[in-house]
């Protein structure tokens, strides 16, 4: 049988397997390869725009003949890049190269945006640049500016094939002149069936009040299994815990203020469970939150307990306080099914890059940490020692932690990875140097085989 006759499907198949570079090889086979060639080697390409757009590759987009694929691996947005070394004419043509390239995608993969702001925009565009339903399984958003909520929220809530959704800083120019139209779009319905994973990381405004509200709006979201969030408003975080409930697995919440108590009693399927503790004993009531939600789990295979270096230090010490710990203990010791307690210390990124070439005073320091730890989690849970279920993990963050927020919030990180197996972090939430890994590239490279020429057509 001739290679020319194989089923489209079946070629797709068979050349799916390839590695990245064999696609340009494959593609000089015979004339029928050519496409699905390209359009797999697309597929595997991650865009990184910062802070410039090669001035060749709008233009080659916009060309009605373009041999460029419509589908696009992954792309990450950054406009904080040089950002401030740019002249006029570069803003410019940044803003529209970033214009071109959204506009000639219908379909990516992954969509990752550190920073941008869409005021900076043409005004009779800024509404289409993020189209809704483009964005088809990972989409993380660390800060986003723009002028009103209709111009961001179709595009975050409308990918009906979204699979994992990062929520960081989402504001608004005037959360109030576009009031009217706000209340007209949000009859749409929101179509996010299919979400399996939501990290919640932000704490703007915009966030909880535009984004997070209509996320509520939603019939049960039955295919979320793990759910990140740093509790801004506990009454909306219980809200999202009951829409998700009878399909949750894993559960991280950072607690943030009196009050954060959920319950739990109908997470059935949870197996996963993450409290955030840095801040305790500065807002003891804290403790005695968790109590109250672990005690309305029914049962659970791994608790993790984040801490602060403060955390451990011995400056409580009341009944009050040992009452909680002792009532902690003892839940957990008999909950049915537990592996393990994990209390998790995370390691700041610029700490750990040096790590590897440590030596004295700073590894002590982490190893000093690591066991006064240990050695409280071992006096407060006498029960669940005695089962040897404690252990203490030292953890790198962290995601968000970047320059264009103020706080890096590196415990939202640790959830992440701990909560979903299989899920390719690495991959997808977490934005990249672009030198680590081969899957980024950055636009001059891509154009070498979008202008492959078979005599079929020319850009």
């Amino acid at each position: 049988m001739s290679i020319t006759l194989l089923a489209p499907e079946l070629l797709r198949q068979i050349l799916s397997h390839l590695g990245e570079g064999d696609y340009s090889r494959a593609s000089l086979v015979c004339r029928d390869w050519l496409l699905p060639c390209r359009e797999l080697y697309w597929g595997h390409i991650n865009l990184y725009l910062g802070g410039h757009v090669p001035e060749k590759f709008p233009p080659v987009l916009r060309n009605k003949n373009t041999t460029i694929p419509r589908h696009l691996g992954g792309i990450v947005i950054d406009e904080s890049d040089e950002i401030d070394d740019r002249d006029e004419k570069e803003a410019v043509a940044w803003y529209e190269g970033v214009s071109a390239v959204l506009d000639h995608f219908n379909s990516i993969s992954s969509v990752t945006i550190r920073y941008l702001d869409l005021k900076e925009f043409q005004e009779r565009v800024r509404g289409k640049i993020l189209r809704p339903g483009i964005v088809k399984e990972t989409l993380v958003i660390q800060r986003l500016i723009a002028d009103k909520p209709s111009d961001v929220v179709p595009f975050i809530l409308g990918s009906p094939s979204l699979k994992f959704l990062g929520l960081g800083e989402v504001s608004f120019s005037d959360e109030n002149t576009e009031a009217a139209h706000v209340e007209q779009y949000t009859v749409e319905p929101i179509k996010l069936a299919g979400l399996g994973h939501l990290a919640i990381f932000g704490e703007s405004k915009g966030t909880w009040s535009e984004l997070v509200p209509r996320l509520m709006q939603q019939a049960p979201l039955e295919s979320l299994k793990t759910l990140v969030v740093a509790c801004q408003d506990n009454k909306v975080v219980a809200g999202l815990i009951k829409k998700a409930e009878l399909s949750l697995r894993s559960l991280a919440l950072g607690f943030k203020s009196e009050g954060s108590v959920f319950d739990l009693a109908n997470a059935k399927l949870l197996q996963n469970l993450s409290i955030d503790l840095t801040s305790y004993p500065k807002t003891e009531i804290l403790l005695s939150d968790l109590v109250q939600t672990v005690s309305s789990v029914s049962k659970l295979e791994r608790i993790f307990i984040n801490c602060g270096p403060s955390t451990v230090k011995p400056t409580v010490d009341n009944e009050n306080d040992r009452r909680l710990w002792g009532a902690l203990d003892l839940r957990l010791s008999q909950l049915p099914g537990l592996e393990k307690v994990t209390f998790t210390m995370v390691i700041d990124r610029s700490v750990g890059m040096f790590l590897g070439f440590a030596h004295g005073r700073m590894k002590d320091m982490l190893e000093k940490w690591k066991d006064d730890v240990l050695q409280y989690a071992l006096a407060k849970l006498p029960s669940c020692r005695e089962r040897d279920l404690i252990q203490v993990v030292q953890v790198f963050g962290s995601w968000t932690e970047d320059h264009v927020l103020e706080e890096p919030k590196p415990t939202l990180e640790v959830m992440v990875i701990l909560h979903i197996p299989g899920f390719k972090y690495c991959d997808a939430p977490r934005v990249r140097p672009r030198s680590a890994s081969p899957r980024q590239r950055e636009l001059p490279e891509v154009l070498r085989f979008a202008k492959q020429k078979e005599g079929i057509t020319r850009d």
